[in-house]
């Protein structure tokens, strides 16, 4: 629906009313109210004369902050607060952290609250605005044994730019930084996401100090940062710091076993829910894992087998219906196959055979026309191939030549 600053999702049972004719981006008319519950209840929807395709939605600019290519998805942030994940198989041509994007965002409401779903996104030369991304040039600061970095104005320099630019304490530096929210200290902050030296002669030697813990706040560095860590605060911030490029690294495994507590655990979730896959066995618990997936679905593959739950894996696949592929088959069912593949229709490919219909297949390809390679041969049809390439063009390779040659250019 139309609204001020992004148009709303909402939802209604599909058979409640008559969508005949209608694909994906068509202008239409709502009746509706909010019920006592403060829910949108859908009155009636009919088509709206003299609309255009999306014609609702306003193209925003943002910025990709963070490229997962294990989960094969793109991290974009368009507004302070506002912020997506689009699979890369979405975007044509390749992106890469900093990159320029111009998109169309919805927002929709979960159990976690306001969430953004992003509806067309393409690069773009136009520059984000200033209240997520700048250029910046500065003298870093790496502290003893560290491989993050700091600017004098408080950018945030991650371990991998450190590392490939081959940086030092004192180097004269210029590049681009985005914002970045520390959950640790609630607080906004800035992350550099491309760096450069720019001077290797006016070199200056500065050293910064962190201040995980009053404690060491006038005291050097050990040889081993990791070592500083003492107490639960110090690590999850140590967590938080170094936000979406902590991958745990078996770093956990450093933790001094009395902190090792599922209270702990489930703390370090929230920060990363990737460190699921270093809680220990006999600590990891339900609320922990279901924390986990709430934040990142794919965290399912790390939750074992026989904590995996209905709640559970609704909760992962709430979040992201590829999580599918780590559900097992005993826990699969009809009801959350299709809720997998609405979310995502490619998650039609870790349906089991015998649950596979004609309907699931059409919510599937309405969600993501090349989930059609999915779709067994014998339901496949002449409707189910033209709403597969109204979502998505690229879909009618996996079309056979019988029913290519029947659709309309």
């Amino acid at each position: 629906m139309k609204a001020t600053p992004f148009a709303l999702e909402q939802s209604c049972p599909e058979k409640k009313f008559s969508f005949h004719g209608l694909k994906d981006g068509d202008p239409i008319k709502i009746k509706g109210e909010n019920d006592p519950n403060d829910r949108f209840q859908i009155y009636s929807v009919t088509r709206r004369d003299g609309g255009q395709p999306w014609d609702i939605f306003s193209e925003l600019v943002g910025v990709v902050v963070f490229v997962n290519s294990e989960k094969h998805v793109y991290n974009i942030i368009i507004k302070r607060d506002v912020e997506s994940f689009i699979h890369i198989d979405k975007v044509k041509g390749e992106l890469r952290e900093g990159s320029f994007v111009e998109v169309a965002i919805s927002q929709y409401h979960s159990e976690q609250g306001k969430k953004y779903r992003i509806i067309s996104i393409k690069p773009t030369a136009k520059k984000p605005d200033s209240e997520i991304y700048k250029e910046f040039s500065d003298i870093v600061t790496i502290p003893d044994n560290m491989e993050v970095g700091f600017t004098s104005n408080d950018i945030f320099i991650p371990s991998h730019i450190v590392r490939s630019e081959r940086l030092t304490d004192g180097d004269c530096i210029a590049g681009d930084a985005v914002l970045s929210y520390n959950k640790k200290k609630s607080k906004w902050g800035w992350k550099a996401i491309s760096v450069k030296k720019t001077s290797s002669e006016n070199k200056i030697k500065s050293k910064r100090k962190l201040d995980y813990d009053d404690e060491y706040e006038d005291k050097n560095y050990d040889d081993n940062f990791i070592r500083l860590l003492k107490t639960p605060e110090q690590w999850l911030a140590y967590i938080q710091e170094q936000e979406q490029e902590f991958r745990g690294d078996g770093v956990l495994a450093e933790v001094s076993e009395d902190l090792k507590t599922p209270e702990f655990f489930l703390e370090a979730v929230r920060q990363c829910p990737l460190a699921l896959m270093h809680v220990p066995q006999e600590l990891i618990t339900q609320e922990i894992c279901l924390e986990a997936v709430r934040q990142l679905g794919h965290a399912l593959m790390y939750v074992p087998n026989e904590l995996k739950t209905q709640e559970l894996c609704l909760a992962a696949i709430g979040e992201c219906g590829l999580a599918l592929e780590d559900v097992p088959n005993a826990l699969k069912t009809p009801e959350l196959c299709l809720a997998a593949v609405r979310q995502w229709g490619q998650a039609l490919g870790h349906t089991p055979e015998d649950l596979i219909t004609p309907e699931l297949c059409l919510a599937a390809v309405k969600s993501d026309g090349s989930a059609l390679e999915y779709v067994p041969e014998e339901l496949l049809t002449l409707e189910l191939c033209r709403a597969a390439v109204q979502q998505n063009s690229n879909a009618r390779q996996f079309i056979p030549d019988a029913l290519k040659n029947l659709l309309v250019p």
